[in-house]
């Protein structure tokens, strides 16, 4: 596998109370020396975040992310004997994308005593595709086409944490 990566993030701090975030990501693997298996996947991701922390403990804040992936596989369909197994129109290919929309908003307020809480929100929304197909005269049964995959992800979280000694502490989700 070659695997060619970049990430960078920037954070904005223009008080003590904001923070805005920006990131984003990029990720390319080839697999050249594979004849079946994984050819290529690719990976992009942004994101965008602020946070607002009083000095008081309230903190609240939100994010975006997009991510976007996709990846090429070649597979093989046919028996052990030489006239299949060498035969190249017996190849296949599986081309897959999926598109994910995530978002996150969160608040804490200030701790009471010893006692933390965080409540947060998150949705995701994802949305996949795969494409099978087959050379031109080959002997393989054309694949039916699969309908796009949806997946949607809701999410309540309420974590309490409550510390009961300095290090130990009891926790809630």
């Amino acid at each position: 596998r070659t695997r060619n990566r970049f990430t960078g993030q920037i954070d904005i701090v223009p008080s003590d109370m904001w923070t805005f975030s920006a990131s984003t990501g990029l990720l390319k693997d080839d697999f050249t020396n594979s004849p079946y298996g994984l050819q290529d996947s690719t990976g992009r991701t942004f994101s965008l975040a602020a946070d607002y922390h009083l000095p008081s403990g309230l903190l609240l804040g939100g994010s975006y992310n997009y991510e976007r992936y996709a990846g090429l596989q070649r597979s093989h369909e046919g028996d052990n004997s030489p006239a299949q197994f060498n035969d190249p129109l017996r190849d296949w290919t599986a081309d897959s994308k999926e598109t994910v929309h995530y978002f996150s908003i969160y608040a804490a307020p200030p701790r009471f005593g010893r006692t933390e809480v965080r409540l947060s929100y998150d949705f995701s929304h994802a949305e996949g595709s795969n494409v099978y197909a087959i050379p031109a005269g080959s002997p393989i049964v054309a694949p039916n086409q699969l309908p796009n995959v949806f997946n949607k992800l809701q999410q309540l979280h309420i974590d309490a944490r409550h510390r009961l000694t300095d290090k130990l502490a009891a926790s809630f989700s």
